[in-house]
């Protein structure tokens, strides 16, 4: 099962997509929070990210750069 980390801080959108994404067979990990995200990249697999531009604790750009100076 392939792991999908949605890092959204809408409850009701991230609730949307998570709940298409399980319906089809991915296993979901929502984070409300840049660095919450962050940190699961830091912990485990993850084999897609859905990522939300205006996020409260970050910018989600600034997320994205994070993430890609990981790899």
């Amino acid at each position: 099962m392939q792991t999908v980390l949605l890092i959204e801080d809408e409850q009701s959108i991230a609730d949307t997509i998570s709940s298409a994404l399980q319906a089809d067979n991915f296993s979901v990990v929502w984070k409300n929070l840049g660095r919450e995200g962050i940190a699961v990249v830091q912990q485990q697999v993850i084999d897609l990210i859905i990522l939300d531009v205006g996020l409260p604790d970050m910018n989600g750009f600034d997320v994205c750069k994070a993430l890609r100076a990981m790899t």
